[in-house]
Parts: C-alpha cells; structure tokens; sequence
C-alpha cells in the first residue's frame, strides 16, 4: 500500500482515500473539491507541491482521477473576484490563492504525461482535463502573468488534448493566443 513521505501529502492522500466512495455529489456540490482545494492552498508551500507532483506516480488512477477533478473543478477566481478579494481580505489571502492556481496548473503536464504513460485503453484524467479546460479559460491572464513560460506550456498541454478540440471548446484561450 502507498503511503507518501510528506505529511500534508499524506493528509491529501488520505482524505481523498476516505472519500473516493463517496457519492459523486460529494465531490462536485458537497464540497469535497473546496475543501481539496482549501488544503492546498492555504497549507502546501513550494516544497509541499513539488512533494506532491513527484508523489502522484504512486497513486491509483481511482484517486488521480478525483485529484484531477478537484484541481480543475475547485475553487476559481475571476480577475474581478481577486480584485474584490484583494480589497476585502488583502494581498495575503489573494496570492496565497494565486499560487494555488498556478501550482494546480503545473500539475496539469505531468497528470497527462502520467495518463499517456499508463497504457490504459481509457483517457479518463485526459478527458476530465479536457472537459474541464476552462479552468485555463478562466485564469489564462493570472496564469499568463504567474508563470514562466506558460504559453509554452499551455501549447504543450493542448497538444496532448488535441490542440484543435481544445481551441474550438475554448474560444477565449483562441482568442488570448491570436492577441499574443
């Protein structure tokens, strides 16, 4: 049985374990996402995340596939709700959620790379990044501002996708990249 080395890793790990059965309204209206998403952002430091993208190798796709759901799903921000946020809470609360939203989109790559690497018949971690896309969609300035090379990045992900699929699903990160 896996077991992560890094205690919030391991806390992560074991929520997601003690909820995988749940019913799906769980993950999608009961919380479990937010609060997946709440751990990350308000506990994991650099360190935590590198953890974390190095440990997910270990995990069953059962588990990657709810990780991926709640990471593209989870709590989102505008760039209007941050500027609200900034505003009522300060700096602190808004770029501790801004470092979630670019680590969670690090981890992106490295989830596909995974799915194309396990030889399995089913794309269940692609199809749920793909379908789920607009989490990019949403966050392309925040993400295109907080991380070096993204665009690269961004193309490297959307080839994996299929680059064209992605482009017509998505016509905002269309039109963002034909202004660059």
């Amino acid at each position: 049985m896996h077991k992560p080395d890094n205690p919030k890793v391991l806390e992560l790990y074991e929520f997601i374990k003690r909820n995988e059965n749940s019913d799906s309204d769980f993950w999608s209206c009961g919380g479990g996402d937010e609060e997946l998403i709440f751990h990350l952002d308000y506990y994991f430091t650099d360190t935590d995340w590198n953890d974390l993208e190095a440990d997910l190798t270990n995990w069953p796709i059962s588990r990657l596939e709810l990780f991926v759901y709640c990471i593209m799903n989870g709590v989102s921000y505008s760039p209007d709700e941050l500027v609200r946020i900034i505003k009522e809470y300060g700096t602190e609360n808004t770029m501790i959620s801004w470092k979630g939203i670019n680590h969670r989109f690090k981890l992106i790559l490295p989830l596909l790379e995974a799915d194309y690497d396990s030889q399995r018949e089913t794309n269940d971690i692609r199809m749920e990044i793909y379908h789920n896309f607009d989490f990019v969609e949403v966050h392309f300035d925040l993400l295109a501002r907080g991380i070096n090379n993204f665009i690269p990045k961004l193309e490297k992900i959307m080839k994996l996708l299929g680059r064209e699929q992605v482009l017509a699903k998505y016509p905002l990160i269309k039109s963002k990249l034909e202004a660059l």
